[in-house]
């Protein structure tokens, strides 16, 4: 909250008038109904409170201070303004050329040049510091000397601004020892003096009030001769005409009276000073411009206090007295001193408080820090006062709804309040550190719906866990004629194992929403791929059956044989479980050639392909080329699965004698002398027809020359190359 620091003595002083406003009605039927004095702010740091001159009337909403007096008596050269709105004093260029004390308030006035002319005041040379006038000029912030009055060392003198069209200031009575009653024009332009009349007695006058009709009022004086200091004045600038206005109340007017321009555009004149005029002191007498009628307003005295300059401020139905005064200060020695600003105004009514309830977003931190200003709705003061703000409480605010006190004040204490809001929302989407799927590639590409779970981990800071579900799932390649995805649950969705033909590969993109507790959501991708080209598996059994050794088992020999001398077959075998047959584009069996004899004839020898018709077990004996029988369950010449290899006997229930095969479906490829590198048999038929247990391979006629050696899968991995193990590559629609 900001708060008005006040002087003890001066508002002991003021302590009478102030009850007086409070309690009684004496003003109800006059000029200043409902009109308060009260203190509003310290003169200023310089502790200047008399002897300085003022402006009549603000400039740009700033009262004008220039030189002065301090309590210990030092003198001033400073220029200082007052801000009426923000009550605060600040130093401005430029500083006079010399410490100035004037005996007079209205020494200076504003000219239609912008600038201030200040009249001749005390200083190192004395009084009248030459009879030099002095040009301040706050724009450029320079001052300097200017013309001088004849006539000697004159001082006290009242300024009043000439019009645009004459330019300059109006010059009226002084002091020079004796009372001065001439009426001067000075010229900035030309820079001289021009005398234009006289006063009706020579003095020092004691209020100057310029009215907006151009006029200039001018009250009393000091001669110590009642007839002047009751004398009141009106100069005419058109005509240069000076003419008196009665005064039948005989009201008095000293050096120390004070005179403004109110908001109904009369004339306010208060003259404090005591003891001087004795029981003329203390009133506020109203002249009306248009009437020059004048009414006592029958303010209280002031206890002797003594408000040394008025500055009017008619558009906001103000008056400003600066530096107050109270009777222990002698002028020049050191004393009692409360050098303040008080403001007559109507009586000060309370701020009126709105508040606008507002909603913040949630800082990193999940809380908010609000100002009075935010909650401000346009809180105002009827009087046009500055108002200061308290927010209780300060906050910060964490999540949710805060209900806060805001309070207005004005600059004289009058506070009101209202209630808002304060919503603190969280609007941060939470943090997702990963989202993965599984399987993360569908193979193979079986057109079968696949189940695919998506983990994830998201965090969020303010609003609590955040819980994920997948929203969404979209695919670079068009959707066929049923559908290719289907969502399960919040973590699985079946996806279709399929792609184009021909084309670069399906990628799925799953769409992961993570959702905080306050609705916010984050949003992350998983993608599941389904790789283009061939599928391509290999044989998880394989070896080769031997019509002369019927009962052997060549299931971890190196090489899958085939020859006519004892009609040896060779077997293959898949895990088919993956592979959709009604998918199948085309499927090709493709073993690598380890050796083969020159013994296949002129024209060679067709070895083919037929679709085994029983289960079998590939069994780990090595007879030909090892000389191990092996052990357990293996294939054989007589068994599909003989329960014990080892002992060189048929052991299952019914022979299958070579193999149980069906017809070749393809034609089969021709071997001829010399042929090395891969054979290649088409099983398209056979995998669309459900690919049964594997596959047979022996030549179209068995009983012709020829022999060759196939790499088997346990040979494949012996040698480091698992690519040249027996494979099935599958080509999907």
């Amino acid at each position: 909250m900001k708060s008005v620091v006040v002087g003890s003595a001066a508002r002991r002083a003021m302590a009478g008038l102030l009850a007086f406003v409070a309690t009684t009605s004496v003003l109800s039927g006059q000029a200043f109904p409902g009109y308060q004095l009260a203190p509003v702010s310290d003169l200023g740091s310089s502790g200047v409170f008399a002897g300085f001159a003022v402006v009549e009337q603000p400039i740009d909403g700033k009262a004008i201070l220039l030189g002065g007096i301090t309590g210990s008596g030092a003198w001033s050269p400073w220029v200082q303004t007052w801000d009426t709105d923000s009550r605060q004093w600040q130093y401005v260029a430029p500083q006079l050329p010399y410490d100035w004390v004037g005996n007079e308030r209205h020494n200076a006035a504003l000219a239609s040049n912008g600038k201030i002319y200040l009249g001749p005041g005390n200083g190192p040379g004395g009084w009248g510091q030459h009879g030099r006038i002095i040009e301040v000029d706050l724009a450029t912030g320079v001052a300097i000397e200017r013309g001088w009055i004849s006539g000697g060392n004159i001082w006290g003198v009242a300024l009043a601004p000439a019009p645009a069209s004459r330019g300059g200031v109006y010059l009226f009575g002084g002091w020079t020892g004796g009372g001065v009653g001439t009426i001067r024009h000075y010229d900035p332009v030309t820079d001289q003096f021009r005398v234009v009349g006289s006063l009706t007695a020579a003095r020092t006058v004691g209020a100057r009030v310029t009215h907006p009709n151009g006029n200039i009022y001018l009250f009393g004086g000091n001669t110590g001769s009642p007839s002047v200091f009751r004398a009141v004045e009106v100069f005419e600038p058109a005509t240069e005409t000076l003419r008196a206005i009665p005064n039948p109340a005989a009201f008095g007017f000293n050096h120390g009276t004070q005179g403004w321009v109110g908001a109904d555009g009369a004339i306010y004149v208060w003259n404090p000073v005591a003891p001087y005029i004795g029981s003329d002191s203390g009133h506020v007498v109203r002249l009306d411009p248009v009437t020059e009628a004048m009414t006592d307003l029958g303010l209280p005295p002031l206890a002797g206090a003594s408000p040394v300059s008025a500055v009017g401020d008619a558009a906001h139905d103000r008056a400003y007295f600066l530096g107050m005064v109270n009777p222990g200060a002698v002028w020049g020695v050191s004393g009692t001193v409360d050098p303040e600003v008080w403001q007559l105004a109507p009586s000060n009514q309370p701020p009126v408080a709105v508040c606008a309830d507002v909603v913040r977003p949630a800082e990193a931190t999940c809380q908010v820090a609000v100002t009075a200003a935010d909650v401000d709705g346009g809180s105002y003061d009827p009087e046009g006062s500055q108002l200061s703000f308290d927010l209780s409480p300060a906050g910060p605010y964490g999540l949710g709804s805060h209900a806060v006190q805001l309070v207005a004040e004005d600059a004289l204490g009058a506070s009101d309040q209202c209630t808002a809001t304060v919503d603190v929302v969280d609007v941060a989407p939470p943090s997702i550190a990963s989202a993965s799927a599984s399987p993360a590639v569908l193979w193979p590409p079986n057109h079968r719906l696949v189940a695919v779970d998506v983990t994830s981990s998201a965090t969020d800071g303010c609003s609590g866990p955040a819980t994920c579900a997948i929203t969404g799932v979209t695919s670079n390649e068009p959707v066929g004629g049923e559908p290719d995805w289907q969502l399960v649950d919040a973590d699985t969705v079946l996806l279709r194992a399929e792609r184009s033909a021909g084309g670069s590969g399906r990628t799925y993109d799953l769409t992961l929403a993570c959702t905080d507790q306050a609705g916010n959501i984050a949003t992350q991708v998983a993608t599941v791929a389904v790789p283009a080209g061939p599928v391509v598996l290999y044989a998880n059994q394989d070896s080769f059956l031997r019509q002369g050794a019927a009962d052997t088992n060549e299931g971890g020999n190196d090489a899958l044989r085939i020859q006519s001398s004892g009609k040896n077959r060779a077997v293959v075998g898949f895990d088919l479980s993956d592979v959709e047959p009604t998918a199948v584009a085309s499927a090709h069996l493709v073993l690598s050639i380890a050796d083969l004899t020159d013994n296949w004839g002129t024209t060679g020898r067709v070895v083919s392909a037929h679709r085994l018709l029983e289960p079998w077990s590939e069994g780990n004996g090595w007879t030909v080329g090892g000389n191990d029988r092996g052990t357990g369950p293996g294939v054989t010449w007589s068994c599909a699965t003989d329960t014990d290899i080892h002992n060189q006997s048929a052991n299952c229930a019914s022979s299958w004698n070579g193999g149980a095969f069906a017809a070749a479906t393809a034609p089969g490829v021709l071997h001829t002398n010399g042929m090395a590198g891969d054979v290649t048999f088409d099983v398209t038929a056979d995998l669309v027809a459900g690919g049964g247990s594997g596959w047979l391979l022996a030549k179209d006629v068995e009983g012709q020359a020829g022999k060759v050696f196939y790499v088997s899968r346990e040979g494949a991995a012996a040698t480091g190359h698992p690519e040249l193990a027996p494979r099935l590559v599958i080509d999907y629609q």
